[in-house]
């Protein structure tokens, strides 16, 4: 029973993993645009 969750869960698990990565890599690459954008809109 445990095997057959450990297997349902690990693609689960490995998205998770993924999810997160994605994300704060998009949350990095938006602040820098942002800041980008407000340094034009004071200039």
């Amino acid at each position: 029973m445990s095997v057959v969750v450990l297997i349902l869960s690990y693609p689960a698990f490995v998205w998770f993993a993924f999810e997160i990565r994605w994300s704060t890599w998009l949350t990095k690459l938006y602040q820098k645009t942002e800041r980008k954008i407000k340094t034009v809109e004071s200039v």
